[in-house]
């Protein structure tokens, strides 16, 4: 069975970003699943809510917002500490290219049609590598139409809203490898249908050992779960998925005194991209407060002073 960590490691660290995704494959997860929404100026970025408020500072919706303004975001307590920004699909592919990990990009345009969506993520797939071990997950068969013509090369996996007998026949001719579909879906009837086509189940909303160890007798064979530690407990993992050499590029230790890694260079080109952003390491912290008490009393001594002299009038 086959573990996907499900916006990375975001029991610690704030989800779908660089930092989390790192931890999840040092934590064992074979491959990452990751929410996939797009910009007002058409940038695919790696998010998981329509609405900005749940996990950052920001309002409104992602698809009224640039990229600028999206990246300039900051997480919600209790991930304020990390300086993390909202990854580009651009940023993320460009990373998990140097890594052996498969990626599962679930296209997040059920609840609201983007325009030209599939072609906009093309676009940016074009110049990706590694395509090979990307899964492109959509609810739309029209999309998987489209993606399946667009790019033969790269597997697919349909997010089923019913399962009509029709729906299956329509599949027949996009070579759909997976269905991506939730825990409370995943029955011995679903997975004798999917077998009896060829078609692999990949369940999610997976978050306790029962629940992995039922999938495993019913012989689904990957899973996507938010606790790497309860997963590989579960099914009783204790060799590591890739080699520390295989994921050297997702640590942040340099090779060589004085050079960056891949990882590195990213974050660095990702935080030049981003403005308006405040530090937050503790010496920035403190400085503001003080400034801040500084501010505070000599505006207390002032309106103390005028409201004095106004008392002096008023009994002179």
């Amino acid at each position: 069975m086959k573990i996907y960590s499900y916006r990375g490691d975001h029991e610690h660290l704030p989800e779908n970003t660089m930092i989390a995704f790192r931890q999840a494959l040092l934590n064992g997860a074979e491959g990452i699943a990751l929410d996939v929404l797009m910009t007002r100026d058409r940038q695919p970025i790696v998010f998981r809510d329509e609405s900005l408020g749940r996990a950052t500072d920001a309002i409104g919706l992602v698809r009224h917002h640039d990229l600028n303004e999206i990246q300039a975001a900051e997480f919600n307590e209790p991930y304020t500490k990390f300086n993390e920004h909202i990854p580009s699909l651009a940023e993320y592919l460009e990373w998990a290219a140097l890594l052996p990990h498969k990626t599962i990009l679930m296209m997040n345009n059920d609840n609201f049609l983007y325009s030209n969506f599939e072609e906009d993520i093309m676009a940016c797939l074009a110049e990706a590598e590694g395509r090979e071990r990307l899964i492109l997950a959509t609810s739309r068969l029209s999309s998987l139409r489209l993606l399946h013509t667009r790019y033969p090369d790269i597997a697919l996996a349909w997010m089923p809203e019913s399962w009509l007998p029709e729906d299956w026949d329509r599949l027949k001719d996009l070579e759909v490898d997976h269905v991506l579909v939730p825990l409370t879906q995943t029955t011995r009837e679903l997975v004798e249908n999917c077998a009896a086509r060829g078609v692999k189940i990949m369940a999610q909303g997976v978050s306790t050992a029962e629940q992995i160890l039922r999938l495993q007798e019913l012989g689904v064979e990957n899973i996507l779960v938010t606790d790497m530690t309860t997963a590989r407990a579960a099914l009783k993992e204790t060799k590591m998925p890739f080699s520390s050499e295989q994921l050297k590029y997702a640590t942040e230790t340099p090779s060589e005194e004085g050079q960056k890694t891949p990882m590195q260079m990213l974050a660095q080109r990702a935080k030049s991209l981003t403005y308006g952003r405040g530090k937050r390491n503790g010496k920035s912290n403190l400085v503001a407060i003080a400034l801040s008490m500084i501010l505070c009393v000599a505006v207390a001594t002032f309106l103390a002073g005028l409201f004095m002299n106004l008392l002096k009038g008023l009994f002179h």
